[in-house]
């Protein structure tokens, strides 16, 4: 999109991606095929192709089949964000499913070497299953908490406090970062009923 502004980024027209020795796919789940669609033609051999994004099954299948035969590719999932990085990256993890290539095995090293990330290499359908208890459950309990839009309260517990921070951190989210976490990973929906029963159980057993 050329219509988001910035601060400190400089915007540059979609060809001119075809210089960049690096291209991070920083998007979400269902803008890929149309946007590695427009990338494909213009790809040199060289360029490595990184994919970050939250669910990795589906991204992967879609990068693998879009950009088929491209050699150097790197599809992986920083455990951090914004928020949880603001500091540095020392000791933060990186998830990695697939490296492809010379330049994907320089990347990993740069990123333990200089960054100080942990590397942690899984299969995709590992990191799926494992992120729909950590990225599903959390999010899909803080989107359900904030929809109680619970009033002001005069006092809280630190306990409590933890909530509202989740919440917090879950309004900084934008809907579409929401939905394909919840959606695109095919995992998540399992774990969606597991903690509805399992609140719906504690209920009862209260009752």
């Amino acid at each position: 999109r050329t219509d988001i502004i910035l601060p400190d980024v400089d915007m540059i027209p979609f060809e001119n991606l075809a210089s960049m020795d690096c291209i991070i796919l920083a998007i979400l789940l269902e803008a890929h095929q149309s946007v590695l669609a427009r990338l494909r033609p213009m790809l040199r051999p060289e360029t490595l192709v990184v994919d970050v994004c939250s669910v990795k099954v589906r991204s992967r299948e879609i990068l693998l089949h879009e950009l088929s035969g491209h050699p150097n590719m790197l599809i992986c999932h920083p455990l951090f964000g914004p928020q949880s990085a603001a500091t540095g990256t020392q000791g933060h993890q990186l998830i990695v499913t697939d490296a492809m290539g010379d330049a994907a095995h320089r990347m990993i090293t740069f990123c333990q070497g200089v960054l100080g990330l942990q590397v942690t290499h899984v299969t995709a359908e590992e990191h799926d299953q494992a992120m729909a208890y950590v990225h599903v459950l959390t999010f899909f309990v803080a989107r359900g908490l904030g929809n109680m839009n619970i009033a002001q309260l005069p006092f809280v517990t630190p306990s409590f406090q933890y909530l509202q921070d989740l919440i917090n951190l879950d309004h900084q989210h934008s809907d579409e970062l929401f939905m394909t976490i919840q959606t695109g990973n095919p995992f998540g929906a399992k774990v969606r009923r597991e903690v509805v029963q399992a609140l719906g159980d504690l209920e009862q057993s209260l009752a």
